[in-house]
Protein backbone atom coordinates (compact mmCIF):
# COMPACT_ATOMS: atom_id res chain seq x y z
CA UNK A 1 0.00 0.00 0.00
CA UNK A 2 1.31 3.50 -0.96
CA UNK A 3 2.54 5.59 1.70
CA UNK A 4 1.04 8.68 2.51
CA UNK A 5 1.31 11.78 4.20
CA UNK A 6 -1.31 13.79 5.53
CA UNK A 7 -2.98 16.39 3.42
CA UNK A 8 -2.61 19.16 5.95
CA UNK A 9 1.09 18.34 6.33
CA UNK A 10 1.47 19.09 2.10
CA UNK A 11 -0.21 22.30 3.22
CA UNK A 12 2.54 22.67 5.94
CA UNK A 13 5.28 22.30 3.51
CA UNK A 14 3.98 24.92 1.06
CA UNK A 15 3.05 27.38 3.92
CA UNK A 16 6.55 27.28 5.09
CA UNK A 17 8.09 26.57 2.59
CA UNK A 18 7.11 29.40 0.60
CA UNK A 19 6.62 32.19 3.54
CA UNK A 20 2.87 32.00 3.93
CA UNK A 21 2.02 31.59 -0.17
CA UNK A 22 1.58 35.88 -0.16
CA UNK A 23 2.33 37.76 -2.84
CA UNK A 24 5.65 38.58 -2.26
CA UNK A 25 6.85 35.11 -1.82
CA UNK A 26 7.38 34.15 -5.58
CA UNK A 27 8.57 36.50 -8.04
CA UNK A 28 6.09 38.49 -9.98
CA UNK A 29 4.71 37.40 -13.18
CA UNK A 30 4.71 33.70 -14.41
CA UNK A 31 7.00 31.39 -12.82
CA UNK A 32 10.00 29.61 -13.93
CA UNK A 33 9.81 26.02 -14.95
CA UNK A 34 13.15 24.67 -14.70
CA UNK A 35 11.70 20.96 -15.24
CA UNK A 36 8.84 18.65 -14.73
CA UNK A 37 8.18 14.87 -14.13
CA UNK A 38 8.44 14.10 -17.19
CA UNK A 39 12.36 13.93 -17.39
CA UNK A 40 14.77 17.10 -17.60
CA UNK A 41 15.29 20.42 -19.61
CA UNK A 42 18.82 21.89 -20.21
CA UNK A 43 21.87 21.03 -18.74
CA UNK A 44 23.71 17.87 -18.11
CA UNK A 45 21.93 14.72 -16.98
CA UNK A 46 22.94 13.44 -13.78
CA UNK A 47 23.77 9.76 -13.46
CA UNK A 48 20.03 8.53 -12.00
CA UNK A 49 20.91 5.20 -11.04
CA UNK A 50 21.29 6.76 -7.31
CA UNK A 51 16.88 7.01 -7.42
CA UNK A 52 16.32 3.87 -5.22
CA UNK A 53 19.83 3.77 -3.31
CA UNK A 54 19.66 3.41 0.33
CA UNK A 55 19.99 6.37 2.67
CA UNK A 56 19.95 7.31 6.19
CA UNK A 57 17.02 9.78 6.62
CA UNK A 58 18.35 10.95 9.91
CA UNK A 59 22.31 11.67 8.65
CA UNK A 60 23.90 14.70 9.13
CA UNK A 61 24.94 14.40 5.45
CA UNK A 62 22.36 13.64 3.24
CA UNK A 63 24.00 11.26 -0.08
CA UNK A 64 20.45 11.44 -2.11
CA UNK A 65 20.97 15.54 -2.00
CA UNK A 66 24.46 16.02 -4.68
CA UNK A 67 22.26 13.95 -6.78
CA UNK A 68 18.97 16.51 -6.31
CA UNK A 69 17.26 14.12 -4.76
CA UNK A 70 15.55 13.40 -1.39
CA UNK A 71 15.97 10.69 0.92
CA UNK A 72 12.77 9.69 2.12
CA UNK A 73 11.87 9.33 5.94
CA UNK A 74 9.64 6.40 5.16
CA UNK A 75 11.62 3.40 2.34
CA UNK A 76 14.57 5.27 3.72
CA UNK A 77 16.01 5.41 -0.33
CA UNK A 78 16.75 7.86 -2.64
CA UNK A 79 13.38 9.70 -4.62
CA UNK A 80 13.33 12.20 -6.39
CA UNK A 81 11.74 15.32 -4.80
CA UNK A 82 8.09 15.75 -4.15
CA UNK A 83 5.36 18.41 -4.12
CA UNK A 84 6.76 21.89 -2.00
CA UNK A 85 10.40 20.25 -1.79
CA UNK A 86 13.53 21.89 -3.66
CA UNK A 87 14.56 20.61 -6.56
CA UNK A 88 17.61 20.38 -9.25
CA UNK A 89 17.16 21.68 -12.66
CA UNK A 90 18.69 18.24 -14.31
CA UNK A 91 16.52 16.10 -12.19
CA UNK A 92 13.33 17.66 -11.72
CA UNK A 93 10.23 16.43 -9.58
CA UNK A 94 8.29 12.99 -8.67
CA UNK A 95 5.18 12.31 -10.51
CA UNK A 96 2.82 12.83 -8.39
CA UNK A 97 0.67 15.20 -8.53
CA UNK A 98 0.22 15.31 -12.37
CA UNK A 99 2.13 17.77 -14.25
CA UNK A 100 4.76 18.20 -10.97
CA UNK A 101 7.23 21.04 -12.11
CA UNK A 102 10.27 22.27 -10.68
CA UNK A 103 9.36 25.57 -10.44
CA UNK A 104 12.13 29.02 -9.26
CA UNK A 105 10.86 31.19 -6.41
CA UNK A 106 12.41 34.36 -4.75
CA UNK A 107 11.53 33.69 -1.16
CA UNK A 108 12.69 37.05 0.71
CA UNK A 109 14.93 37.75 -1.61
CA UNK A 110 16.91 34.14 -2.08
CA UNK A 111 16.03 32.45 -5.36
CA UNK A 112 15.16 28.87 -4.77
CA UNK A 113 13.91 25.72 -6.69
CA UNK A 114 10.80 24.06 -5.72
CA UNK A 115 8.37 21.18 -6.67
CA UNK A 116 5.23 22.81 -7.67
CA UNK A 117 2.01 22.17 -9.79
CA UNK A 118 1.75 24.71 -12.63
CA UNK A 119 -1.92 26.89 -13.19
CA UNK A 120 -3.82 29.43 -15.09
CA UNK A 121 -5.54 32.34 -13.58
CA UNK A 122 -7.97 31.19 -10.79
CA UNK A 123 -8.81 28.17 -12.20
CA UNK A 124 -7.99 25.42 -9.28
CA UNK A 125 -9.11 22.30 -11.15
CA UNK A 126 -5.57 20.84 -11.71
CA UNK A 127 -4.53 21.49 -8.58
CA UNK A 128 -3.38 19.15 -5.94
CA UNK A 129 -6.30 18.55 -3.17
CA UNK A 130 -6.06 21.60 -0.48
CA UNK A 131 -3.96 23.71 -2.60
CA UNK A 132 -5.28 26.55 -4.79
CA UNK A 133 -3.90 28.27 -8.02
CA UNK A 134 -2.47 31.60 -7.24
CA UNK A 135 0.32 33.42 -9.47
CA UNK A 136 0.11 30.67 -11.96
CA UNK A 137 0.89 27.78 -9.72
CA UNK A 138 -0.97 25.74 -6.76
CA UNK A 139 -0.30 26.50 -3.44
CA UNK A 140 -2.03 26.73 -0.34
CA UNK A 141 -4.25 30.00 -0.19
CA UNK A 142 -3.46 33.04 1.37
CA UNK A 143 -4.97 34.40 4.92
CA UNK A 144 -8.49 35.26 4.89
CA UNK A 145 -8.70 34.39 1.35
CA UNK A 146 -12.08 32.54 2.44
CA UNK A 147 -14.70 32.48 5.28
CA UNK A 148 -14.38 29.35 7.80
CA UNK A 149 -17.23 27.21 7.43
CA UNK A 150 -18.41 28.77 4.20
CA UNK A 151 -18.20 27.68 0.57
CA UNK A 152 -15.55 28.95 -1.43
CA UNK A 153 -14.55 29.13 -5.50
CA UNK A 154 -11.97 26.55 -6.73
CA UNK A 155 -12.72 27.46 -10.55
CA UNK A 156 -15.38 27.37 -13.20
CA UNK A 157 -18.34 25.29 -11.93
CA UNK A 158 -15.43 23.90 -8.89
CA UNK A 159 -16.68 24.59 -5.57
CA UNK A 160 -14.68 23.69 -1.72
CA UNK A 161 -14.98 24.28 1.26
CA UNK A 162 -13.28 26.91 3.99
CA UNK A 163 -11.24 25.19 7.04
CA UNK A 164 -9.44 27.15 8.72
CA UNK A 165 -5.89 26.40 8.78
CA UNK A 166 -4.02 28.31 11.64
CA UNK A 167 -3.37 31.84 10.52
CA UNK A 168 -4.64 31.42 7.63
CA UNK A 169 -7.93 29.20 5.62
CA UNK A 170 -7.92 27.30 3.57
CA UNK A 171 -10.52 25.85 0.49
CA UNK A 172 -10.46 22.12 0.37
CA UNK A 173 -12.46 20.73 -3.22
CA UNK A 174 -16.10 18.56 -1.98
CA UNK A 175 -16.77 15.37 -4.01
CA UNK A 176 -19.14 12.72 -4.14
CA UNK A 177 -18.76 10.28 -1.34
CA UNK A 178 -20.36 10.39 1.32
CA UNK A 179 -19.59 7.31 3.59
CA UNK A 180 -18.41 8.07 6.70
CA UNK A 181 -14.93 6.76 7.13
CA UNK A 182 -14.98 5.20 3.85
CA UNK A 183 -11.87 5.51 1.73
CA UNK A 184 -10.40 8.32 -0.15
CA UNK A 185 -7.44 9.56 -1.59
CA UNK A 186 -6.17 12.74 -0.08
CA UNK A 187 -3.25 13.26 -3.10
CA UNK A 188 -6.03 13.69 -5.86
CA UNK A 189 -6.86 16.53 -7.97
CA UNK A 190 -9.01 19.12 -6.96
CA UNK A 191 -11.90 18.20 -10.36
CA UNK A 192 -11.59 14.65 -9.17
CA UNK A 193 -14.79 14.41 -7.40
CA UNK A 194 -14.72 10.56 -7.39
CA UNK A 195 -12.39 10.12 -5.58
CA UNK A 196 -12.87 13.10 -2.69
CA UNK A 197 -15.55 13.68 -0.08
CA UNK A 198 -18.95 15.29 0.60
CA UNK A 199 -18.87 18.73 2.42
CA UNK A 200 -18.68 17.95 5.77
CA UNK A 201 -16.07 15.40 5.52
CA UNK A 202 -12.18 15.99 5.07
CA UNK A 203 -10.39 13.10 3.15
CA UNK A 204 -7.13 12.36 5.34
CA UNK A 205 -4.75 10.32 5.46
CA UNK A 206 -4.00 8.18 8.56
CA UNK A 207 -2.12 5.78 10.06
CA UNK A 208 -4.37 2.86 10.34
CA UNK A 209 -1.34 1.50 13.47
CA UNK A 210 -0.87 3.80 16.18
CA UNK A 211 2.34 5.51 15.94
CA UNK A 212 2.73 4.29 12.12
CA UNK A 213 3.08 6.14 9.25
CA UNK A 214 0.20 7.70 7.13
CA UNK A 215 -0.76 4.88 4.61
CA UNK A 216 -4.73 5.40 4.01
CA UNK A 217 -7.27 7.80 2.91
CA UNK A 218 -10.69 8.63 4.68
CA UNK A 219 -13.87 10.66 5.00
CA UNK A 220 -13.29 12.06 8.55
CA UNK A 221 -16.79 14.01 9.53
CA UNK A 222 -16.09 17.34 10.54
CA UNK A 223 -17.13 18.51 14.16
CA UNK A 224 -18.47 21.83 13.53
CA UNK A 225 -21.17 19.89 11.77
CA UNK A 226 -22.03 17.69 14.70
CA UNK A 227 -20.60 14.20 15.41
CA UNK A 228 -23.11 10.71 16.69
CA UNK A 229 -23.25 9.89 20.07
CA UNK A 230 -20.95 7.36 19.76
CA UNK A 231 -18.37 9.23 18.67
CA UNK A 232 -15.99 12.14 19.77
CA UNK A 233 -14.46 15.14 18.36
CA UNK A 234 -10.69 15.02 17.91
CA UNK A 235 -7.91 17.11 16.89
CA UNK A 236 -5.72 15.86 14.76
CA UNK A 237 -1.79 17.07 15.92
CA UNK A 238 -0.80 18.38 12.20
CA UNK A 239 -4.39 19.95 11.69
CA UNK A 240 -6.35 23.19 13.36
CA UNK A 241 -9.84 21.84 12.43
CA UNK A 242 -11.55 18.97 14.47
CA UNK A 243 -12.50 15.45 13.09
CA UNK A 244 -15.19 12.95 14.70
CA UNK A 245 -13.57 9.46 15.12
CA UNK A 246 -15.83 6.15 16.28
CA UNK A 247 -16.29 5.63 20.48
CA UNK A 248 -17.06 7.94 22.41
CA UNK A 249 -14.22 9.87 24.34
CA UNK A 250 -11.40 8.82 27.03
CA UNK A 251 -8.30 8.66 27.96
CA UNK A 252 -6.23 6.08 28.24
CA UNK A 253 -4.67 7.48 31.89
CA UNK A 254 -8.24 7.57 33.30
CA UNK A 255 -10.16 4.77 31.30
CA UNK A 256 -14.02 5.24 32.01
CA UNK A 257 -14.93 3.15 28.85
CA UNK A 258 -17.14 0.07 30.10
CA UNK A 259 -15.19 -3.26 30.63
CA UNK A 260 -14.49 -5.78 29.47
CA UNK A 261 -16.55 -5.06 26.60
CA UNK A 262 -14.90 -1.94 25.22
CA UNK A 263 -11.42 -0.53 25.22
CA UNK A 264 -9.67 2.91 25.09
CA UNK A 265 -7.77 3.29 22.31
CA UNK A 266 -5.61 6.34 21.50
CA UNK A 267 -6.40 8.54 18.37
CA UNK A 268 -2.70 8.65 17.91
CA UNK A 269 0.69 9.34 19.48
CA UNK A 270 0.56 12.12 20.70
CA UNK A 271 -2.13 12.06 23.01
CA UNK A 272 -3.57 10.07 25.82
CA UNK A 273 -7.05 10.72 24.55
CA UNK A 274 -8.84 8.59 22.46
CA UNK A 275 -12.61 6.66 21.80
CA UNK A 276 -14.22 4.00 23.52
CA UNK A 277 -13.80 1.01 20.69
CA UNK A 278 -15.86 -2.50 21.40
CA UNK A 279 -13.85 -5.05 22.16
CA UNK A 280 -13.87 -8.21 19.49
CA UNK A 281 -15.42 -11.45 20.59
CA UNK A 282 -12.03 -13.28 19.87
CA UNK A 283 -9.96 -10.51 21.42
CA UNK A 284 -6.73 -11.39 22.10
CA UNK A 285 -4.78 -11.01 25.76
CA UNK A 286 -1.46 -8.89 26.39
CA UNK A 287 1.06 -10.94 24.01
CA UNK A 288 -1.14 -12.79 21.69
CA UNK A 289 -1.49 -12.39 17.87
CA UNK A 290 -3.30 -9.78 16.17
CA UNK A 291 -4.60 -8.43 12.75
CA UNK A 292 -4.18 -4.86 12.22
CA UNK A 293 -6.60 -2.85 10.66
CA UNK A 294 -7.54 -2.18 6.94
CA UNK A 295 -9.70 0.62 7.65
CA UNK A 296 -10.59 3.11 10.52
CA UNK A 297 -11.44 0.89 13.27
CA UNK A 298 -14.89 0.79 15.05
CA UNK A 299 -14.15 -2.73 17.40
CA UNK A 300 -10.70 -3.50 18.39
CA UNK A 301 -8.70 -6.77 18.23
CA UNK A 302 -7.15 -6.82 21.32
CA UNK A 303 -8.33 -6.89 25.03
CA UNK A 304 -6.18 -4.17 26.35
CA UNK A 305 -3.07 -1.65 25.03
CA UNK A 306 -3.19 -1.91 21.06
CA UNK A 307 -2.34 -4.23 18.36
CA UNK A 308 1.36 -3.06 17.18
CA UNK A 309 3.70 -3.93 14.81
CA UNK A 310 6.60 -5.97 15.71
CA UNK A 311 8.97 -8.71 14.18
CA UNK A 312 7.31 -11.44 13.09
CA UNK A 313 3.83 -9.96 13.43
CA UNK A 314 1.52 -7.98 15.50
CA UNK A 315 0.84 -8.45 19.19
CA UNK A 316 -0.88 -6.82 21.59
CA UNK A 317 0.77 -4.74 23.62
CA UNK A 318 0.63 -2.68 26.98
CA UNK A 319 0.47 0.94 26.21
CA UNK A 320 2.01 3.06 28.72
CA UNK A 321 3.08 7.21 29.13
CA UNK A 322 6.49 8.30 28.19
CA UNK A 323 6.10 11.95 29.00
CA UNK A 324 5.56 11.33 32.59
CA UNK A 325 6.21 8.38 35.61
CA UNK A 326 2.62 8.45 35.80
CA UNK A 327 -0.35 5.84 34.89
CA UNK A 328 -0.56 4.13 32.66
CA UNK A 329 2.57 2.53 33.57
CA UNK A 330 4.41 -0.59 32.52
CA UNK A 331 3.77 -3.67 34.98
CA UNK A 332 5.93 -5.89 32.70
CA UNK A 333 8.99 -4.43 30.75
CA UNK A 334 9.92 -1.24 29.89
CA UNK A 335 8.23 2.06 28.52
CA UNK A 336 9.76 2.27 25.00
CA UNK A 337 9.12 3.95 21.76
CA UNK A 338 6.20 2.86 19.31
CA UNK A 339 8.81 2.55 16.64
CA UNK A 340 12.36 2.99 15.49
CA UNK A 341 11.12 6.89 13.82
CA UNK A 342 9.32 7.95 17.00
CA UNK A 343 8.53 11.14 17.00
CA UNK A 344 9.85 13.43 19.80
CA UNK A 345 6.44 14.45 20.98
CA UNK A 346 4.76 10.94 21.13
CA UNK A 347 3.28 10.67 24.38
CA UNK A 348 2.37 7.08 23.95
CA UNK A 349 4.96 4.27 24.46
CA UNK A 350 4.56 0.36 24.52
CA UNK A 351 5.72 -1.80 27.57
CA UNK A 352 7.87 -4.36 25.80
Amino acid sequence: MKSFAPIVSLAWILAGTLGGCSGASLAAGAPSIEGTSGGTTGGPTPDLAVTGASCTPTAVVDTCASAGLVCDLISARCRKPEMGEQCNLAVGCGDSPPNLSCVKADLDGTEVSICLVPCQGTDSAACPYGTGCSSNTCRVQAPASCVPGGFCPLGEQLVGQCLADGTSSTCFAIGDLRTPYGPCNPFALNSQSDQLCAPGFICRATALSLGGFADAGFCFPLCSRGCRVDEHCSQPSDAFYQICRPGIPCAIDYDTCPSPESLCVPDDASSLSGGCLGVARDAGKPGAFCELPAAIPESYPCQEGACLPVDGGSICTPLCNRAAEDRPYCLNGTCRALGTEANAYDVIGACR
